[in-house]
């Protein structure tokens, strides 16, 4: 919450107009759907040009470095799981 404290108004609206923008959306159906129209909403959808045309840098963060084998018992295994 600090930070939102901190941010100025026209930080908060470049902000926005980078980030929100059709060119930087991303799209999940999931479900019964019918591709045909599944896609024509989402051309519909996200056919509006961008703000600037341009894209904003995305930072893709590195996988953890794996310290060795790692398992989870599901509750099936582990008859006294108080979850289930």
């Amino acid at each position: 919450m600090e930070d939102l404290k901190r941010i100025t108004l026209d930080q908060a609206r470049a902000y926005f107009h980078t980030y929100y923008a059709p060119n930087n959306a991303t799209l999940v159906l999931a479900g019964d759907v019918e591709p045909a129209a599944a896609f024509a909403l989402a051309r519909d959808a996200t056919s509006a040009p961008s703000r600037d045309g341009r894209r904003p840098r995305r930072s893709t963060p590195s996988e953890p470095q794996q310290d060795g084998e790692r398992r989870r018992a599901s509750c099936e295994e582990r008859p006294s799981c108080r979850r289930c």
